[in-house]
């Protein structure tokens, strides 16, 4: 259940490899008692071709297509982040290289279209 203190917003999300489509659900958390800034809702992924996403550090979402396309990790993470708990050394590095790169607003990510519904 959502608490009032949590803002939901459904996304239109379509893999530009095999445009194929699938509706992602995500909660922006407002509770200082929860460290995430979104929590991913999966009640509404039956029959979606989207089999994961994060909140990447760049502050855009990453998501992974079911043809195996993926944006899980921003460009500057790559080679730096891994399965591992990243070390405070690689936030460090990933930032230095997020402060280099030129920021966009497009709603195309990496592979991906991305609309709000």
């Amino acid at each position: 259940m959502i608490k009032t203190h949590m803002d939901r917003k459904d996304l239109k999300v379509t893999c530009n490899k095999c445009k194929q489509s699938g509706i992602v659900s995500v909660i922006k958390n407002q509770d200082p008692m929860l460290k995430q800034k979104y929590i991913i809702d999966w009640s509404n992924s039956k029959g979606n071709n989207i089999i994961s996403f994060r909140h990447r550090l760049d502050d855009k979402f990453g998501f992974e297509c079911i043809c195996g396309n993926s944006s899980i990790l921003a460009r500057a993470e790559k080679g730096v982040i891994t399965e591992n708990k990243p070390s405070r050394e690689d936030i460090s590095e990933v930032i230095t290289r997020l402060n280099k790169e030129v920021r966009t607003t497009s709603n195309k990510v990496d592979g991906f279209t991305i609309e709000e519904v």
